[in-house]
């Protein structure tokens, strides 16, 4: 016979067990979300790097460094902040910290090996266009 205290129990793991799932599938969900955001700014940054910043690519290097500072590891929070900095008052920035901590972050989300390979842009000078 089933009794009141195994149908109270078997509704409380069922509760349990579903809040359990749903907080699972909550951190998942903003994971991918935070990791889609740095991936997309790790590509901003890339091909900025070497350029002449117009207004277009100064708009979204602010939006870059507020996304960063927002969803960024610590280290990439004071990267950021100086980033911002600079983009305010100097002629010449250079992007390499942030495209380094990004990467790999981003490739220790992504279960990735760690590398120290410097990373290597194309140059305008390369073709004409």
């Amino acid at each position: 016979m089933i009794t009141l205290s195994s149908v109270i129990t078997l509704i409380l793991g069922l509760v349990i067990g579903y809040l359990l799932k749903l907080r699972a599938e909550t951190k998942t969900d903003k994971r991918q979300y935070i990791t889609k955001i740095m991936i997309k700014n790790y590509k901003i940054l890339s091909l900025a790097s070497k350029k002449t910043i117009n207004q277009s690519i100064y708009n979204e290097l602010r939006l870059l460094t507020c996304e960063i500072q927002l969803f960024g590891t610590i280290e990439q929070i004071k990267i950021a902040k100086q980033l911002a900095h600079d983009l305010g008052t100097k002629k010449v920035i250079s992007y390499d910290p942030m495209l380094f901590s990004l990467r790999d972050s981003l490739r220790k989300q992504l279960s990735l090996p760690k590398t120290d390979e410097r990373i290597s842009y194309f140059t305008n000078s390369t073709y004409p266009f």
